[in-house]
């Protein structure tokens, strides 16, 4: 799963595919979540395909991480629901992965 959401980055460029790359628990203490941001959804499969051909790739990637207070989010599919209600990504739509 992705969001899709354009988002112009303080360097101008505009990124429209994001996706949740971790949630981390740090046990009583907090929870992160990683989200990488991509120009579009081409190029998270240019990355796909690069990675399985173990080939260096040309794909832009801005990674954000969200903390919050322990145990707001369990799951990847927690932190997605979590981000939609972020000012950032409000209005984003899910895009499910093949």
């Amino acid at each position: 799963m992705a969001l899709s959401k354009r988002i112009t980055l303080p360097s101008g460029i505009q990124t429209n595919y994001h996706r949740v790359v971790a949630v981390t628990h740090v046990t009583n203490v907090q929870t992160s979540i990683e989200v990488a941001s991509y120009t579009g959804r081409g190029k998270r499969e240019d990355e796909q395909a690069a990675l399985a051909a173990n080939e260096p790739m040309d794909v832009f990637i801005e990674t954000t991480i969200h903390v919050l207070p322990y145990g707001e989010v369990a799951t990847v599919d927690d932190a997605y629901e979590w981000l939609k209600q972020q000012p950032e990504f409000e209005g984003a739509t899910d895009v499910l992965e093949a």
